[in-house]
């Protein structure tokens, strides 16, 4: 197995990602995805958001349905506090 990277880009999601395979018989496949399932412009379908909602726990579902992305902002904001300093607060 070979790992490749390229020069970081400007934000978590930038650039896409490819695979490059060589089977035993010498025969090559490949894919690429220049965005990730659940990106703004590839939207996940109900199925896919309620199944990922149901491993996150028992009670994630009911938190999570009918969210939009300001108010899960919200929900991560008040779930997981950043420290600040007093002269950053």
């Amino acid at each position: 197995m070979e790992t490749v990277r390229t020069p970081e880009g400007s934000g978590l999601l930038t650039g896409d990602t490819s695979v490059e395979i060589t089977i035993g018989d010498g025969t090559e496949l490949g894919a690429a995805l220049a965005l990730p399932p659940g990106f703004p412009e590839l939207p996940g379908t109900e199925k896919e958001f309620a199944t990922k909602f149901a491993e996150c726990g028992a009670g994630v579902p009911g938190l999570l349905v009918g969210l939009d992305r300001k108010a899960a902002a919200h929900l991560m904001r008040d779930t997981f506090p950043l420290h600040r300093p007093k002269d950053h607060a």
